[in-house]
């Protein structure tokens, strides 16, 4: 193709504006993608591009209109655009009928696009239909080429959504594809998890482990090694900004719903709380936010040492953006609350009191060896979870995430509740009766029916928050006692008991 000496100035400031995100530059990039459309504004791929860029740090609605001008500006592979209008609705808008519409739009336009079956997939999934989300991953098997990455994460999900008697040989091509040294890590570890978890609940422990071993020792590889260092440096950071936190002076917002935001180790069983939560008539969930890692991602690094630079106008502003994010979702209806559930939000809660000094704070909590064996099972991202790859890592990220509990409690009070996973499932209706009037609201019965109406649930639990509470995932850790010895080694290192007993 000929390219016009605007579109060839406009690339070079593509290309400048993608080393400047990797460099983690965000606010520069945005002004290098900027400057690329006033250049060439009728440049197809700079608008995709830039509408990638915006979708990943959480701008939904820029996103979208980037993607909606690169459509208008006769991007061929038209497709590929609707499948990233479809990740905006369902990650940032939890618009998952919208969603839904536009992967059915790619398809119609491209019936082979795999990525495209396997986020139908993932939708389904996320709705808990498990036959639709497995149909929608055969059709994305059936359609990969042999040895190929897709036909690899088509096998993963496949696995996790089940697969039948017939299907054997799902089993066996997975074990290719862990396998296959022409695939890049971090697929290889997907399958690789995907595996192990098959084998535990087939109840196989010994093969599942060495599974997931295998999965991430791959992931390691694929991510920065987790640092000691760097950890407790960043906890010593975070306690300082605590410390030096204003005296919340903003009243409780009334024409919107209050943020009440769930936070606490990864696998802590923080969805089936939010699940419970979410059937009260009073209580809305807008899911996983990415509002405030994106706003720290974009506007505030270093952090927490940015925050002491943070005046009034612009936490007001952030205050509003993130009220328009709540006003802009389409499921929500009338509501006292709505719930953020992000577990890494605890690591940014200096932030978060500050934009909203009156939020209610509810950390999860879990036996940590069954915490710990949870996180080594499931490929989480490395960005928000270096230390999931090792069992070492995992037991002194638990004992630091314990400190910072601890001074959060003293520093919020009653602003701040802690559930314990084991108590939730034993008594699940005197916990939640208990959380209930912490918040002002009267007891439901809905809150134990929640399966039968659960929301959509975009993390590794959307199978089981389908199913009525119980407590089968308490003390598993005892399947794996011998596996788990660094886990263990790491948390009594740490001043943490494990309490074994």
């Amino acid at each position: 193709m000929n390219r016009t000496g605007p579109e060839n100035a406009a690339l070079q400031w593509l290309s400048i504006a993608q080393k400047l995100e990797a460099e983690r530059r965000i606010p520069n990039s945005v002004r290098a993608f900027q400057q690329a459309m006033a250049i060439a504004p009728g440049l197809a791929v700079g608008w995709y591009e830039f509408g990638r860029m915006l979708r990943r740090h959480g701008q939904g609605d820029a996103a979208e209109d980037a993607f909606r001008r690169a459509l208008a500006s006769g991007l061929e592979a038209s497709w590929e655009v609707y499948l990233e209008i479809a990740l905006v609705q369902a990650e940032l808008r939890q618009d998952h009928e919208g969603a839904r519409q536009s992967l059915r739009t790619a398809l119609d336009l491209a019936p082979g696009y795999v990525p495209a079956w396997l986020n139908l997939g993932n939708l389904a999934e996320d709705r808990g239909e498990r036959e639709e989300a497995r149909s929608s991953y055969r059709s994305a098997l059936s359609h990969s080429a042999e040895g190929s990455e897709l036909e690899a994460m088509a096998l993963a999900r496949l696995l996790d959504a089940g697969i039948e008697e017939m299907e054997a040989r799902t089993l066996v091509r997975a074990e290719s594809a862990l396998a296959n040294p022409g695939l890049p890590r971090t697929v290889r570890a997907d399958v690789g998890f995907a595996i192990g978890r098959w084998h535990d609940r087939e109840g196989d422990p010994a093969t599942g482990f060495r599974a997931s071993a295998e999965a991430n020792r791959l992931a390691g590889q694929a991510s920065p090694a987790y640092s000691e260092r760097a950890a407790e440096d960043a906890l010593v950071r975070l306690q300082a900004a605590l410390a030096a936190m204003p005296t919340p002076t903003t009243p409780r917002q009334h024409n919107v719903p209050e943020p009440l935001f769930i936070v606490g180790m990864f696998r802590s069983g923080s969805t089936l709380l939010e699940q419970m939560l979410a059937a009260h008539t009073a209580i809305g969930s807008m899911g996983e936010s990415p509002f405030f890692p994106a706003v720290v991602a974009r506007s505030l690094q270093p952090f927490p040492q940015a925050l002491s630079a943070l005046d009034e106008a612009v936490v007001e502003r952030m205050r509003t953006a993130y009220l328009d994010s709540v006003r802009r979702r389409r499921d929500m209806a009338p509501a006292a609350y709505i719930i953020d559930k992000r577990p890494d939000n605890l690591w940014l809660l200096p932030l978060v009191k500050r934009v909203f000094p009156s939020a209610r704070i509810i950390v999860t909590r879990r036996h940590p060896l069954d915490n710990g064996l949870s996180i080594f099972q499931h490929h989480l991202d490395p960005r928000h979870a270096p230390h999931s790859t090792r069992l070492d890592a995992i037991g002194h990220h638990i004992a630091l995430h314990d400190q910072l509990v601890d001074r959060c409690q003293a520093r919020f009070g009653d602003d701040l509740a802690i559930v314990q996973y084991e108590a939730l499932v034993a008594d699940p209706a005197g916990v939640l009766r208990t959380l209930l009037g912490w918040l002002g609201l009267e007891w439901q019965q809905a809150c134990l029916e929640f399966h039968r109406t659960a929301g959509p649930v975009r993390t590794a639990s959307a199978w089981q928050v389908r199913e009525p509470v119980h407590g089968r995932a308490c003390g598993r850790w005892r399947r794996y006692a011998r596996e788990l010895e660094p886990l263990r080694d790491a948390l009594r290192r740490m001043g943490v008991d494990p309490a074994v007993d």
